[in-house]
């Protein structure tokens, strides 16, 4: 995806929607995106000075042609003088130097002019992106400790409930209480992820998935069941086609955008109207331009559509939807004025691109691109029995919080494993001298040494030893560190029991320099 860093704005007649890029803000510029801000920085460093040499060299050129002129007039009338005689010479070459001099001290004036102009144009739009890379910057560091903090909170929401409900009857009165807590606590773990999103500090997910499925489950969902009941006038037509390829991304971050795109696309809808999703293969066979003027790569996308037809978005305040809270706050929506920011971010994570269309009066369309893959979907997790992901190896787990360690040991046990824990990466090693382990599920975040550094340190004497992290936060810098190392995969906290027991199984059953997420 392209950044147009250039302080003109620009846009393209190719097709509508074609607006200047988003804001700073959302172009990287998070928690981690502070090296994309220099590259941009040095980027219009670089176009200023090109374009000043370019003025510089045309204004030269112009000043040639009026010497060349010049010349050609002093000759002619150096033939002259023997007809006028000099005196008509030196006037004319006099009236001839005045002008030049007068113009050139004129385009001297002008060129002053337009690099104060240019360089004071410039400056405060560096000063502004810096200002917002800073404030993304600190953003990032404050929510990152929250996340992880408050991932560590929900682990005992998740998994209790779930370590609960196996022990209870079928028809126990209690089980649907605890199946809600469980869910409520996984739709906070959700949130967190979001916010995780924002800031670009989120992990890498690599799911096969198909549209239409997410589609599907989304209109049995309660949140579509509440979307229909606050806009009774409203008509919701759902398309799919059962030829849709697949899409490699995460179920979980694609139903939240089609949720956010089709509150967004309702709440346009003043008195009555008709909103209509729809999923199809489209083949791009050629660039073309979509929101922001962003370049849309050749190849097999499958495009996401939402369109309503209600009031329609201004060209002024389309060109800010992205950024956070501009829907709330200036255009007067409700919501928490994030859900426009996670699609932006969602988008973009999945390596796909953007493009809107909006009229006054008439409607929106959102078209969400998708890079299709050949991949079959994978069986259901919900499918799949517990004896699968069942097993008796040792497991050791290291984890500084103390809750942590035991929430995580009695969900192992649950499954069958012989579990251990420690509170440290040293302890883990004083450990692993004394009692060999199957796989060593680490924390990413301890005091001492973090998980990454302490399988540096673990790989030393034990090269072959297995490992997955388990974290409330991981940044995807990291994530690549450790897959690199040798450790086998990543679990987001909080995690359920068929979560860490799958993660685990496949860690322990795949060979160790072949890992997956």
């Amino acid at each position: 995806m392209l950044y147009n860093s250039s302080p003109l704005p620009r846009t393209s007649p190719e097709k509508r929607g074609s607006f200047p890029m988003s804001p700073p803000a959302l172009s990287g510029k998070g928690a981690g995106g502070l090296g994309e801000f220099n590259f941009n920085l040095r980027k219009n460093s670089r176009m200023s000075i090109r374009q000043t040499t370019f003025t510089i060299i045309g204004l030269i050129f112009l000043m040639m042609i009026i010497s060349l002129i010049g010349i050609f007039e002093f000759f002619v009338m150096k033939s002259y003088i023997s007809l006028h005689g000099q005196n008509i010479l030196r006037y004319y070459c006099g009236y001839l130097f005045g002008i030049v001099l007068i113009f050139f001290f004129l385009l001297l004036v002008f060129l002053e002019k337009f690099v104060i102009a240019r360089q004071i144009s410039e400056r405060q739009q560096i000063e502004a992106e810096l200002r917002t890379s800073e404030k993304m910057k600190l953003i990032g560091m404050i929510s990152a400790g929250v996340a992880h903090d408050l991932n560590n909170v929900l682990s005992g929401i998740v998994s209790y409930p779930e370590m609960i409900l196996m022990m209870l009857p079928t028809d126990s009165p209690f089980r649907q209480k605890l199946i809600r807590i469980k869910a409520s606590g996984e739709k906070a773990g959700a949130i967190v992820q979001d916010m995780m999103t924002l800031v670009r500090r989120g992990s890498v997910t690599d799911d096969i998935v198909n549209l239409n499925r997410i589609i599907t489950e989304y209109t049995k969902s309660p949140e579509y069941e509440r979307l229909k009941l606050i806009h009774p006038n409203v008509r919701f037509k759902i398309q799919t086609h059962d030829d849709l390829k697949n899409i490699i991304g995460s179920p979980l971050h694609l139903s939240k955008t089609l949720m956010n795109l089709c509150f967004n696309a309702a709440e346009a809808v003043n008195d009555s109207g008709e909103v209509v999703v729809s999923a199809e293969n489209r083949h791009i066979d050629r660039t073309v331009r979509g929101y922001g003027g962003i370049i849309i790569e050749k190849g097999d996308y499958v495009v996401l559509s939402v369109s309503d037809t209600g009031m329609g978005i201004s060209q002024d305040d389309i060109k800010q939807i992205f950024v956070p809270f501009y829907s709330r706050k200036i255009m007067g929506k409700s919501g928490t004025g994030l859900g426009t920011t996670i699609i932006w971010e969602t988008v973009k994570d999945h390596k796909g691109y953007i493009d809107v269309h909006s009229e006054l009066g008439k409607g929106t369309n959102f078209d969400l691109y998708f890079p299709a893959t050949q991949h079959r979907l994978s069986v259901k997790k919900s499918d799949i029995p517990i004896q699968s992901y069942m097993g008796t190896e040792k497991i050791l787990i290291v984890d500084d919080m103390e809750d942590q360690r035991d929430i995580a040991c009695e969900m192992l046990r649950t499954l069958g494993y012989d579990a251990a824990a420690v509170d440290s990466g040293e302890a883990a090693l004083t450990y692993l001298k004394q009692h060999p382990v199957d796989m060593v599920i680490l924390d990413m975040m301890m005091p001492d040494n973090d998980g990454i550094e302490t399988y540096q340190k673990i790989i030393k004497n034990y090269p072959e030893q297995k490992a997955i992290i388990a974290s409330g936060l991981l940044e995807n810098g990291k994530l690549k560190t450790a897959l690199s190392l040798g450790i086998t995969a990543f679990v987001s906290k909080p995690y359920t029991l068929k979560k860490i027991g799958m993660t685990i199984r496949r860690g322990l059953d795949n060979d160790r320099r072949n890992p997956a997420v």
